[in-house]
């Protein structure tokens, strides 16, 4: 936990420069991030380990179903602390002091009698909290919801398209039916042959239009990239995938991916995500 002046107004851009910020103090792998504004371009900061939260539920006996929200002490205390009008305040036979703004325990060896003495299911907690999630450590858990209600809405479009699709092949055999049904006085066998071949190219094409579409959204898999929206048009297949998603190895893991079956593509960066287009 750290206390950071950073030149920025908003909380969220906040949130992406703190894993550089702390980097300078500690190891950030496999860290997680939070941040409270504490006054104007002043803000308190916290870098905090997940799997050790989960340890720490799992040797306490709850399960992890049972917790929803993660307070920080820092923070609830602190209110505690104003509201006393104190520097020292005793919890759960823990003693903690505030100093410069900051709660630190007092060790075991120096402990002294302390009057204000606080019951934790007396506090009133804060809106100030974190859920345990698998979320990406830079995003936080109102972005990450964002992010799957887009991804929803992009699985119904494709699932839409991919019913209509299997209409066109389910029907396919019944108009070809329905064509050689017809008086042969109608037609001559030459146009009974290329009416044929015509629904013989759309059915052709709409399996390879399938396949194609499956192909690509596995991308998103195989290659570890972010799928924002995904629009099918009549030559091609355009992605937009989230800029910071992609570097100049994942550039390459999509090109072999891609050449695997041979598939024209381009990338092209926009100022917010990266346009894949394939050609069908």
């Amino acid at each position: 936990m750290r206390i950071f002046d950073v030149p920025i107004d908003n909380k969220k851009q906040v949130l992406t420069v703190l894993p550089s910020l702390f980097e300078e103090f500690i190891d950030i792998t496999n860290l997680k991030f939070y941040v409270k504004e504490l006054s104007k371009e002043r803000y308190l900061s916290f870098a905090y380990d997940e799997n050790k939260i989960f340890d720490a539920i799992i040797n306490s006996g709850l399960e992890l179903a049972q917790v929803k929200k993660i307070y920080f002490s820092q923070i609830e205390f602190l209110n505690q602390f104003k509201s006393q009008s104190t520097n020292y305040i005793k919890v759960d036979d823990v003693s903690i002091s505030l100093s410069k703004d900051i709660i630190v325990k007092i060790p075991d060896n120096m402990k002294f009698q302390i009057e204000n003495i606080l019951d934790v299911n007396e506090i009133i907690l804060s809106k100030e909290s974190i859920s345990i999630s698998t979320h990406s450590k830079y995003i936080d858990d109102k972005t990450s919801n964002t992010y799957s209600i887009l991804l929803f809405l992009l699985s119904i479009l494709l699932v839409v398209k991919i019913v209509s699709n299997y209409n066109v092949v389910d029907t396919y055999e019944e108009k070809v039916n329905h064509i050689k049904n017809i008086d042969n006085k109608s037609f001559s066998s030459i146009q009974l042959k290329s009416i044929i071949k015509k629904y013989d190219k759309i059915y052709s094409k709409e399996l390879q239009t399938r396949e194609l579409l499956f192909y690509v959204l596995e991308l998103s898999r195989v290659v570890n990239i972010e799928i924002q929206s995904l629009e099918l048009e009549v030559n091609k297949i355009q992605v937009k995938i989230k800029d910071n998603t992609i570097d100049k190895s994942t550039e390459n893991k999509i090109k072999q991916y891609m050449k695997k079956k041979n598939i024209q593509y381009s990338l092209k960066r926009n100022p917010k995500y990266i346009l894949l287009e394939v050609q069908k």
